[in-house]
């Protein structure tokens, strides 16, 4: 397998950018394990060089996505089904990050995985076949920034957008264990103005968001660490055990004792990029 992370060079990009992300792995690598998804309260744009693959959700619905698709799915995970070898590039948005890209209210997209031409056009199939004829994983990278700076608006910011910032920033360092009185404090907003500009800029709610961010955290701490389940609940500032077992199984597809029990870790073929 090669992996590879990259930081956007342009500072811009880095505002609303986590990482770029390339991955390639043979057919045999491929067909040994079926990953996961996991929500990380980021958007995932995937643009696929390879086989092609397909999603599965809990209930067992199926998703096969074209050649660039955007995971816009923040509330269960997915599994993944591959064909042959994998050969993905992947741009990782900050949680408010999806914005200046769309120009639309992310709640309108948040829940599915969607196909970019469904989003931005045809112009996405001229990028697709540029980065197929580039030689090598830096040229792409160049390329697919240079598309993003043309295609983004990161000129000037948009009313609220800072606050969103700052909310976002705030529960991240907090790793979800932050209350909502505690934000008010600190911004010039009722609660129901800041979920209504949150919605508006991640897709989601400030209390799901940091829900997300606490089991991101325990997963973290279960790969780093061995202890007993109550402490890594108390860790994610669940205090009530059936909430945990609830949320984590939801967001996973495990119970956070079979995901101890079998070291999984999910194998997820995008978390290693969102760390």
């Amino acid at each position: 397998m090669i992996f590879r992370m990259y930081v956007p060079k342009e500072s811009r990009l880095r505002r609303y950018i986590h990482c770029f992300w390339y991955i390639f792995q043979t057919r045999d690598d491929v067909l040994s394990v079926d990953p996961k998804m996991i929500p990380d309260g980021r958007y995932h744009l995937i643009i696929n060089l390879g086989s092609p693959h397909r999603f599965v959700d809990k209930e067992d619905n199926r998703f096969s996505p074209k050649m660039s698709h955007l995971n816009a799915n923040q509330t269960d995970y997915l599994k993944i089904h591959r064909t042959g070898a994998v050969e993905i590039i992947g741009v990782i948005f900050k949680p408010f990050g999806l914005y200046p890209l769309l120009k639309c209210p992310i709640h309108e997209v948040s829940g599915v995985i969607w196909n970019v031409e469904d989003l931005l056009g045809d112009p996405i199939h001229d990028l697709e076949e540029q980065l197929s004829n580039l030689s090598t994983l830096d040229q792409k990278i160049s390329k697919l920034e240079a598309w993003l700076l043309q295609g983004m608006n990161v000129h000037s910011s948009v009313e609220y957008e800072k606050i969103v910032q700052y909310t976002v920033d705030l529960i991240m360092r907090n790793k979800g264990v932050v209350k909502i009185n505690h934000i008010l404090e600190n911004i010039n907003l009722s609660e129901r103005s800041l979920e209504r500009h949150f919605k508006y800029f991640t897709g989601l709610t400030p209390k799901k968001f940091a829900g997300i961010c606490r089991i991101q955290h325990v997963l973290r701490e279960m790969r780093l660490t061995d202890i007993d389940m109550a402490s890594y609940a108390i860790q994610g500032g669940f205090y009530d055990q059936s909430h945990f077992h609830h949320m984590f199984k939801r967001l996973t597809g495990t119970t956070p004792l079979s995901y101890m029990r079998s070291r999984d870790h999910l194998s997820d073929l995008y978390k290693t990029a969102s760390k």
